[in-house]
């Protein structure tokens, strides 16, 4: 009955530490500095007319690649990313395809100019940090 006891205990260990630590959470600032370093984009201020990436809480920048171009919305949590997919998808043009432009990681939403390259995507989840 101890062993039993004990197993359970240890099990139910397990599952609290593998519960701690939560949902992965992106840094812009941390983000903003790797993506810099990458040669051949420019990390630029938000356009004007992206009224939706400004009301993300944690900011937010736009990245210029040589054919492409992603604004990054980042905020407290994966919570509010989904309200601002929501407006990404609700107030986008009529007959404007957005879900193979559009992408949420975490607290992070990705809204990209054209579908983007699997290269160029991979820069940008390459230099997302916490």
């Amino acid at each position: 009955m101890r062993r039993l006891v004990a197993l359970i205990l240890a099990a139910a260990a397990v599952l609290v530490a593998g519960g701690c630590g939560g949902a992965k959470h992106y840094d812009i600032d941390a983000s903003r500095g790797c993506l810099r370093g990458v040669s051949g984009i420019q990390v630029r201020a938000l356009p004007p007319s992206d009224f939706i990436a400004k009301t993300a809480l944690e900011g937010a920048m736009n990245v210029k690649f040589p054919a492409n171009q992603v604004t990054l919305s980042f905020s407290q949590d994966d919570k509010q990313a989904d309200g601002i997919a929501r407006a990404y998808r609700r107030f986008r043009g009529k007959g404007i395809g957005i879900e193979s432009a559009l992408e949420e990681l975490a607290n992070v939403v990705m809204v990209w100019a054209v579908t983007p390259k699997p290269s160029d995507k991979a820069v940008i989840h390459d230099c997302l940090k916490g």
